[in-house]
């Protein structure tokens, strides 16, 4: 399945997909952080020819990544939730009978603001790559989301390797300059 495919596979049904995981997650954020790593894996992992339906391939991979993020979830709960003073970890053994606990346990999950931060500069790579020249933008995903080669890319586009090399480094410069001035 080529780039073009994905491309349209993903203007027809991003907004269902999103409205289908925001009605099991309950949080319309985080349902599109989910449609958006659900088509990225989709078109990195997949076999093209593999799928005989695209839309059916990335509602069972959004199932299966709600599946997946609970879990993980669920886990980092339960493992957030053990009582400090049974934990050696964080007990210094110079104190009194008693026990004296660090009280500085560091939590895993990211903050609000690194959340924001990390939505922002996704959103500037998106808008990055939707702003490249056609050819340049082709090149970009077919090399980071397809994983092909320089030299399969240049087959495909009918170009020379060295032509694709310096649109990919064309490309990835703007990418890094848009999240560059994202952080600013």
């Amino acid at each position: 399945m080529t780039t073009a495919i994905w491309e349209e596979v993903y203007r027809q049904n991003f907004a269902a997909l999103v409205s289908y995981i925001n009605r099991k997650v309950r949080d319309i954020e985080e349902a599109r952080d989910l449609a958006q790593e659900v088509f990225c894996n989709a078109m990195r992992h997949s076999k093209p020819d593999s799928i005989e339906n695209p839309r059916a391939y990335v509602f069972r991979a959004a199932h299966n990544a709600i599946i997946n993020r609970h879990n993980k979830r669920r886990a980092r709960s339960a493992h957030l939730h053990f009582s400090i003073q049974d934990s050696d970890l964080y007990r210094d053994d110079d104190a009194n009978t008693f026990g004296e606990y660090r009280t500085s346990v560091i939590d895993p999950a990211p903050t609000a603001e690194r959340i924001v931060l990390g939505r922002e500069a996704l959103a500037a790579v998106e808008q990055a790559i939707k702003d490249l020249p056609p050819r340049c933008r082709a090149v970009v995903l077919m090399k980071r989301y397809d994983g092909k080669s320089t030299k399969e890319i240049a087959v495909a586009m009918g170009v020379s390797a060295k032509t694709v090399e310096n649109q990919l480094t064309i490309g990835l410069r703007k990418i890094s300059e848009a999240v560059a001035e994202a952080d600013r």
